[in-house]
């Protein structure tokens, strides 16, 4: 056997030695490790990413541009940013007898072998992620039918990229798209994560896209439990429960 050849093996057998004992010991820093080896500088990010920002600061430059290809440029843009973690398989435009999905993120195999212990909760599962590149936020209607896509599915965590964001405040809103996903979560704990320009920014910037969702989870969490608590109930709340029935009657859930 090569010298060369050796030194590798001992090299492979010190890199899994330290992983090993990161995993063991000190688990937070191997979870900023692995999240760190996102790569979101890639010149095709970049392009997509810059062309987006200008088609919504300048949309009078793109009337032209058909509201497919719009579509598919945020859907690729989204595809690039999951993908670039390198944790996760993904598979997109999945077509069953009732629903079509945008896409779905899966951890991959070896994300599931080696970096369980450090992957969140909420990535142990499989995640809808629905793109809407509109010049305004998305509305409750939006949101109504990702929640039914993922009651269907039995799939408890849902991601909806847009540009800008979602309708309501989110400390406030309770007939908006806000209120929908605080009294959804509240009722049947499905998550619904919304990633907009400023989460999309952070994460061009150089932030991971997985520590950014679990933080909009644990935000949203944290946002209920408090309202369990305080039992402070706004008197629209009744029709939201009403939408959210009808929902469930309407798929036969």
């Amino acid at each position: 056997m090569s010298s060369t050849l050796v030194s590798d093996e001992e090299q492979l057998e010190k890199l899994y030695d330290t992983f090993l004992y990161l995993d063991k010991k000190d688990p937070t820093m191997l979870k900023r490790i692995a999240f760190k080896k996102g790569n979101y500088k890639t010149p095709e990010i970049n392009a997509l990413y810059n062309k987006i920002v200008e088609m919504h600061e300048a949309p009078e430059n793109y009337k032209k541009v058909k509201a497919k290809t719009r579509g598919d440029l945020f859907e690729e843009l989204t595809k690039q940013i999951t993908i670039k973690t390198n944790l996760f398989d993904l598979f997109d435009n999945i077509t069953s007898d009732t629903n079509e999905y945008d896409i779905v993120i899966k951890l991959s195999d070896f994300a599931k072998i080696t970096l369980k212990n450090i992957i969140p909760d909420i990535f142990h599962q499989p995640i809808i992620c629905e793109c809407k590149n509109y010049q305004q936020p998305v509305n409750v209607t939006w949101i109504g039918k990702l929640y039914m896509l993922l009651a269907m599915s039995k799939i408890k965590v849902g991601i909806i990229f847009s540009y800008e964001g979602i309708t309501g405040e989110k400390e406030k809103s309770w007939t908006d798209a806000w209120g929908l996903i605080r009294k959804i979560y509240l009722k049947d704990e499905i998550a619904i994560i919304d990633i907009s320009k400023i989460e999309i920014k952070r994460i061009i910037d150089g932030e991971n896209f997985c520590d950014i969702v679990e933080e909009k989870y644990l935000e949203l969490k944290t946002m209920t439990s408090n309202l369990e608590k305080s039992k402070i109930y706004h008197p629209s709340c009744e029709k939201v429960d009403e939408l959210l029935e009808k929902i469930k009657t309407e798929i036969n859930i």
